[in-house]
C-alpha cells in the first residue's frame, strides 16, 4: 500500500495583523467602487434588455429507472396494501450514495412495512441478495421527545456491493390500517430518467375512488375495468425525461405527470376529525382552571386570548409527528397535553380550544394549508379531497368582529399575526373552505429607511432602520429576545461589516420590539463611500433593488409564488453643499411581473438638495409559467443594473 499524507495550511492572525487585513480589504473595496460612469441611450438599453438565452440546460440523472411497478389494493376508506418493486441502474457516485440505503418510514399504530427482497447486480453480472442482518428497523427522530404517541419507525435496508454501473432490484410492501383516510399521489416524472412505470389500483366496486390525472396530455395512459366484483385502474408511462432540481415549485398535482387518488369522500373524514377533537377538548378540568386564572388577570377579551396563547407557547412544547401519521384515536385530551407539557400541532390546538372555551369564547377548529386561493389550485380543492395538504390545525376565535387564528405563532408574535395569512383552510364544523387572513396591520411586511449624508470628500454617514410587521416581527422579536449579550455584539459587528468593510459604527445597535412594528436600527460612517473624481462625485445605493431573487438563469418547471409580500425601501440622501447637480440618478419606473406575480415601483424626487428614492416591491400568489420566466429575469436584471443604483453628482454652481 502506498502511504498517503494530507497537509493543510491554516492561517492565524494576531489582533494587529487582523486590523491591517481589514484596512487592506477596505482599500480593495474602495478600488472596486471606482468605475467609469456612462450614460446609456434609451435605444441601447432596449436592445440590451432583449438579449436572453432561452436554451434549457440538460438534466443529468444519478440513476436510471428501468422499471417501476406498484399494486395498490384498497379495502375500505381506512385500509390499503401497497406492493412496490423497482429496478434502477446506478450512473454516478451521487446515485451510488443515494441508493445505497432503502428507507421506508412507517408507524406501527397504523402501518406495517417489510422489504420483500433486494438484489444488487454488478456490471459483470454478479448477483448479491440482501441478508437479514442488513435490514434494520430504527426509531424516528422524534420518538424520544414525545413518548406519549406510538413511536415512528424507519425500515433501513443496506444494499450490498452497490457501485457505479450496478443494477438494483428492490421490492417492498406497506400495509395501512385504521388510518383517518387513504389517499396518495403517484408521480410519473422523477428526478431520474424513467424507462417505464405502471400502477394498478384495485378496490371493491361499491367504494368510491376519486382520482385526478395530471401532467401533459397523453403522458400518462389510463385504463379502467371491473373484474370479480372489483374496480381496477391501470396507469402507465414510458420514456420520461428526468426532472430538473428546481425550487419554489407548486403542488405536484398542478404540474407533474401523475395520478392523485382518494378512497371514499372527504366529508366523513372532516366530520370524524371534528368530533374527535371536540371530544378531546371537552376533557378539560385542569385546563378550565388554568384558563379562568389567566382570564381573571386579563383586562379585556383580547388580553385573555393573548394570555392563553402565550401560556401554551411557553408551557407546551411542540413535539411529535404530524397528527395525520397516527390514527385519530391517538389524539390526546386537553388535560393530558397540559399535564405532559408537550404535544403535536393537533393536540396543542385541542388545548387552545379547550382553554378558550373555558374562558367564554366560541372557538372553531380550522385546518390550514400552504395553498393560496388562485384558480389553478382552487379548481382542484373545490372538487377533490386533499386532507394530506390541509394538516395544520389552527383555532379561530372572533373578538369584536375580528377573527384571530392561534396555534401557528408563539408568545413573541403580535396577536392577529398568522403564518397562514392568505392561505386556504377548511373550517371543520361546516367543512367550508375559507381563506385565512391576518388581523389589520398584522400582514407580512417590511419597511427599510436608509439615510445618507455625504460631504465633498465622499465621507458618508449612513443610517439604516428596518421596520418589521407580521411574521417578520415575530421572528426578529424572538431572535433579539433570546440573543445573549456577546452574540448580540457579534451580530452588530457582522451587520456593520456587511454594509462595507470600511464602515465604522456610530453608536450602538438599537432594537425596539416592545412596540409594533418592531424596529432595528443603527448608523455607520464610511470614509470613502462616494468616489471623488475631479468635479464629479459618484456612489451607489446602499442596497440592490430586487423583486424576486431567482438564483438561476433557466427554468423548466413552473415558479410558485405562494404568498403575498410587501417590501418598501426609502432612501433619503442629503447632497453635499458643493455637489447639488444630479447628473445621473435612478428614475421613476414601474415593472410588472407576468401572471400577476408582482410589481416593482420606483418613485424619485429631488427637492432643496435632498434626493428621496422610494422602492415598493409587492408580490402576490401566482404560478409563473416557464415561458414567462425570462420576463422575471429581465425585471431582476433591470433592477440590478448600475443605472438603477448609481448617482453621479457634479460640483459647482447649479446651471439655470
Amino acid at each position: 500500500m502506498v502511504p498517503r499524507e494530507l497537509k493543510l495550511k491554516t492561517v492565524e492572525f494576531s489582533s494587529d495583523q487582523y486590523l491591517r487585513l481589514k484596512q487592506a480589504l477596505k482599500l480593495l473595496e474602495y478600488d472596486e467602487r471606482k468605475a467609469p460612469v456612462l450614460a446609456l441611450s434609451d435605444s441601447a438599453g432596449k436592445e440590451l434588455a432583449q438579449i436572453t438565452d432561452t436554451s434549457d440546460p440538460a438534466v443529468q440523472s444519478d440513476a436510471r429507472v428501468i422499471d417501476s411497478h406498484k399494486e395498490i389494493e384498497i379495502k375500505d376508506a381506512h385500509t390499503m396494501t401497497l406492493k412496490a418493486r423497482y429496478s434502477k441502474v446506478i450512473l454516478n457516485y451521487a446515485g451510488k450514495k443515494r441508493e445505497a440505503e432503502v428507507k421506508v418510514e412507517f408507524n406501527p399504530a397504523c402501518q406495517d412495512a417489510k422489504i420483500v427482497h433486494a438484489t444488487v447486480i454488478s456490471k459483470t453480472g454478479q448477483r448479491q441478495e440482501i441478508a437479514k442482518d442488513e435490514i434494520n428497523v430504527m426509531d424516528a427522530g422524534w420518538n424520544a421527545s414525545a413518548n406519549r404517541y406510538t413511536g415512528g419507525k424507519i425500515l433501513v435496508a443496506n444494499l450490498p456491493g452497490i457501485d457505479i454501473g450496478s443494477t438494483i432490484d428492490v421490492e417492498y410492501e406497506i400495509i395501512t390500517k385504521n388510518k383517518g383516510f387513504v389517499s396518495g399521489f403517484e408521480q410519473f416524472q422523477l428526478p431520474d430518467e424513467l424507462r417505464q412505470k405502471s400502477v394498478i389500483l384495485t378496490a371493491s366496486a361499491d367504494l368510491k375512488i376519486q382520482k385526478i390525472v395530471s401532467g401533459a396530455p397523453g403522458m400518462v395512459t389510463e385504463q379502467t375495468h371491473t373484474a370479480d366484483g372489483k374496480q381496477v385502474f391501470e396507469w402507465g408511462a414510458q420514456n420520461i425525461k428526468a426532472l430538473p432540481a428546481e425550487q419554489q415549485l407548486p403542488p405536484e398535482w398542478v404540474y407533474l405527470a401523475g395520478v392523485s387518488y382518494f378512497a371514499g369522500d372527504g366529508a366523513p373524514y372532516w366530520k370524524e376529525l371534528n368530533q374527535v377533537m371536540l371530544d378531546r377538548a371537552a376533557k378539560r378540568a385542569k385546563a378550565t382552571e388554568t384558563a379562568r386564572q389567566l382570564a381573571g388577570q386579563a383586562k379585556s377579551k383580547l388580553e385573555t386570548v393573548q394570555a392563553i396563547r402565550d401560556f401554551i407557547a411557553k408551557a407546551i412544547r411542540a413535539a411529535g409527528p404530524s397528527f395525520t401519521e397516527l390514527p385519530l384515536s391517538e389524539l390526546s385530551a386537553a388535560d393530558t397535553t397540559l399535564a405532559d407539557g408537550y404535544g403535536h400541532a393537533a393536540d396543542r390546538a385541542i388545548l387552545s380550544y379547550a382553554m378558550l372555551k373555558a374562558a367564554g369564547f366560541e372557538p372553531e377548529f380550522v385546518l390550514a394549508s400552504g395553498l393560496p386561493p388562485i384558480s389553478a389550485i382552487t379548481n382542484v380543492t373545490a372538487s377533490f379531497p386533499l386532507p394530506h395538504t390541509f394538516q395544520t390545525p389552527l383555532v379561530k376565535v372572533v373578538v369584536d368582529g375580528q377573527p384571530y387564528y392561534l396555534n401557528d405563532t408563539d408568545q413573541y408574535a403580535r396577536l392577529g399575526t398568522t403564518a397562514h395569512d392568505g392561505r386556504l383552510a377548511v373550517v371543520l364544523s361546516s367543512q367550508a373552505m375559507e381563506t385565512v387572513h391576518a388581523a389589520k396591520n398584522c400582514e407580512d411586511k417590511m419597511e427599510t429607511v436608509y439615510t445618507l449624508s455625504l460631504n465633498e470628500a465622499g465621507r458618508t454617514q449612513l443610517g439604516i432602520a428596518h421596520h418589521y410587521f407580521g411574521t417578520e416581527y415575530n421572528a426578529k422579536r424572538r431572535f433579539f429576545s433570546e440573543l445573549p449579550p456577546e452574540e448580540r455584539r457579534r451580530y452588530f459587528q457582522e451587520i456593520v461589516s456587511g454594509v462595507t468593510q470600511g464602515a465604522q459604527p456610530l453608536g450602538d445597535l438599537t432594537t425596539q420590539f416592545d412596540t409594533y412594528p418592531g424596529v432595528e436600527q443603527f448608523a455607520v460612517q464610511v470614509d470613502n463611500y462616494a468616489v471623488l473624481d475631479g468635479k464629479y462625485l459618484y456612489f451607489d445605493l446602499p442596497f440592490t433593488p430586487s423583486l424576486l431573487p431567482l438564483g438561476t438563469d433557466h427554468r423548466a418547471l413552473p415558479l410558485f409564488i405562494s404568498s403575498h409580500n410587501e417590501n418598501t425601501v426609502r432612501t433619503e440622501i442629503e447632497l453635499p453643499a458643493n455637489f447639488k447637480q444630479v447628473v445621473i440618478a435612478p428614475t421613476g419606473r414601474e415593472l410588472t411581473a407576468p401572471d400577476g406575480g408582482g410589481v416593482a415601483k420606483t418613485v424619485s424626487r429631488n427637492v432643496d438638495g435632498k434626493f428621496v428614492l422610494t422602492h415598493d416591491f409587492e408580490t402576490w400568489p401566482a404560478i409563473i409559467d416557464p415561458k414567462d420566466y425570462a420576463q422575471l429575469l429581465k425585471i431582476e436584471s433591470t433592477l440590478g443594473q448600475r443605472a438603477s443604483r448609481v448617482f453621479l453628482l457634479q460640483g459647482g454652481a447649479i446651471a439655470e
